[in-house]
C-alpha cells in the first residue's frame, strides 16, 4: 500500500518505525483518554512494507487502515468507505457533523473515523452506495443517552423486502452514553456488483441516525481492476 494509519487508545508515548527507518515518536499532538488515529505513514512506494511498533505503556489497538496502490492485492480484503467518501450518494436533509468526540461510557472518548459522521433526523433521507464485493457492513454511532427510536431500512439490489433495523432508548442506557462502531447492518453476498440503499424510515424524540463508515469485502483483484 501507499500509506497506513493506526487507530486506538494509549496511555502514553508510542514509538513506530517503517522499513528499518529511524523511529518516530508519538505524540506530538496525541491526546490521551481518546480513541483516535495514532499516526499515519504516508507517501509510501506501492510495495510491501514492514512496521515495528514499540509501546511502553498500556495500549488498546483498534484497527489499521491501508491506502491501496494500483497494484495492491485487494480481493477478499475489507474496503472502508467513510461517510465523506464521494462514493456515498446522499439524498435528503443529511448534515455533516465534524470534530465531535463521543463518550464511550468507560471514561474515554472516541473520534469518529475521518473525524466526521453524517446525521439524519428526518424520515425519508437515504444514501446509496454501489460496490463490487461479497459482503457489506454498515457502522455508525448510537447515542443511548438520547430518548427516542431510530428505524432504518437496508435495500440490496432493489429487493422488495428490505431489512429493517430499529433501535429504541429511554435515555437511561448503561454503561454506554454513546456507542461508536455500532453495527447497524451486515449481509453476505454473491461476489459481484451490488447497490445498497439505506433509508431512514423513522426518527422520534431526541434521536438521530449517525452514519460513520461502511465496510465491504472486495470482489476484485486491485484498484487497477476495480469495475
Amino acid at each position: 500500500g501507499t500509506s497506513i494509519a493506526f487507530y486506538g487508545h494509549a496511555d502514553g508515548q508510542l514509538v513506530a518505525s517503517i522499513d528499518g527507518a529511524s523511529p518516530t515518536y508519538h505524540p506530538p499532538g496525541l491526546q490521551f483518554q481518546i480513541y483516535q488515529q495514532w499516526f499515519n505513514f504516508a507517501d509510501l512506494a506501492d510495495t510491501h512494507h514492514d512496521i515495528t511498533l514499540d509501546f511502553s505503556t498500556n495500549v488498546y489497538f483498534d484497527y489499521a487502515v491501508i491506502s491501496a496502490g494500483q497494484s495492491t492485492p485487494l480481493r477478499g480484503r475489507s474496503i472502508l468507505v467513510d461517510d465523506s467518501d464521494a462514493a456515498m450518494n446522499y439524498t435528503g436533509a443529511w448534515s455533516e457533523q465534524s470534530d465531535q468526540m463521543f463518550a464511550t461510557g468507560d471514561g474515554l472518548q472516541q473520534i469518529p473515523h475521518g473525524k466526521s459522521v453524517r446525521r439524519s433526523t428526518k424520515a425519508g433521507d437515504y444514501v446509496l452506495l454501489q460496490f463490487t464485493g461479497s459482503s457489506i457492513s454498515v457502522y455508525g454511532i448510537v447515542q443511548w443517552q438520547n430518548p427516542g427510536r431510530i428505524s432504518t431500512a437496508y435495500t440490496l439490489d432493489g429487493s422488495a423486502s428490505p431489512q429493517t433495523t430499529t433501535i429504541s432508548s429511554d435515555g437511561q442506557r448503561n454503561p454506554y452514553t454513546d456507542q461508536p462502531n455500532y453495527l447497524f447492518y451486515h449481509a453476505d453476498l454473491a461476489p459481484g456488483n451490488h447497490t445498497l440503499v439505506i433509508t431512514v424510515t423513522e426518527i422520534t424524540d431526541q434521536q438521530s441516525f449517525l452514519l460513520d463508515y461502511i465496510l465491504y469485502t472486495a470482489a476484485f483483484d486491485s484498484l487497477a481492476a476495480m469495475p
